[in-house]
C-alpha cells in the first residue's frame, strides 16, 4: 500500500510541474494580449488549473501526513512535506480567491 502512495505522490508532482508550466504560459499571454475575450479565456483556464492543483495538493498533503517517506526533494525544486504543502495550498487559495478576481475587476473582465 505504501508503494502505491509513493507512486501517486510522484504522479501528483509530475502533474503539478505540468500545471505550473501551463499556468505561467497563460500568465505570459495574459500580459501580452489586448483582447478582452482572450484575457477572459486565459483567466478561466488559469482558475481551472488552480482548482485542479488545489485538489492535487490537498491529496498530496493527506498522503504526506500518512507516510513520512514522502518529504523528499523533487529535482531540488520543491519540498513535498506537510508544512510546505500547507503553504502551497494557502498560496493557491490567495491566487484563486483574491488575486484573479482583483485582476478581473481592475481590467473590467468581471
Amino acid at each position: 500500500y505504501h508503494e502505491v502512495l509513493l507512486a501517486e505522490q510522484i504522479e501528483h508532482m509530475m502533474r503539478s510541474n505540468d500545471a505550473v508550466l501551463e499556468f505561467e504560459n497563460l500568465r505570459f499571454h495574459l500580459q501580452t494580449t489586448t483582447s478582452s475575450s482572450q484575457k477572459k479565456r486565459d483567466l478561466d483556464r488559469m482558475e481551472a488549473i488552480l482548482k485542479q492543483e488545489t485538489e492535487r495538493t490537498d491529496a498530496a498533503l493527506k498522503t504526506a501526513e500518512r507516510d513520512s517517506r514522502l518529504g523528499y526533494e523533487w529535482e531540488e525544486d520543491y519540498m513535498y512535506w506537510p508544512q510546505t504543502l500547507k503553504q502551497k495550498l494557502n498560496l493557491l487559495h490567495v491566487t484563486l480567491d483574491k488575486q484573479i478576481p482583483a485582476y478581473r475587476s481592475q481590467h473590467g473582465l468581471d
